[in-house]
């Protein structure tokens, strides 16, 4: 938890896997 894909940590949740259903003020990381 914490450091996923893009290996950054969402400031509001701490989980960067959030960014799938929680949108954040950074672009979601997407593995092309």
């Amino acid at each position: 938890m914490g450091m996923a894909e893009g290996g950054i940590d969402d400031p509001v949740t701490g989980d960067s896997e959030n960014k799938f259903t929680q949108p954040d003020t950074r672009p979601p990381i997407v593995l092309s």
